[in-house]
């Protein structure tokens, strides 16, 4: 019982990161893309830059996750 408590708040810490700091960082992000985007081709290219570096990025973890989750490292 005492574990399941204290898993909870643990749970709840991490989640309230999640749940509303991550939402806000995202809107926050959006706004200074539409910005950049707005400002020209350079902007374009820095947008289309940091959107290709971020899916190869999470393309990256994801293949290492697997690796790991399945011992191949």
């Amino acid at each position: 019982m005492l574990s399941s408590l204290f898993s909870g708040f643990v749970a709840d810490m991490v989640l309230k990161h999640v749940f509303f700091i991550l939402p806000l960082v995202c809107i926050a992000l959006a706004i200074v893309l539409e910005r950049w985007w707005r400002a020209g081709l350079g902007g374009r290219l820095a947008v289309l830059a940091l959107l290709l570096f971020l899916a190869a990025e999470v393309i990256e973890r994801g293949h290492f996750y697997l690796l790991v989750k399945r011992h191949f490292v």
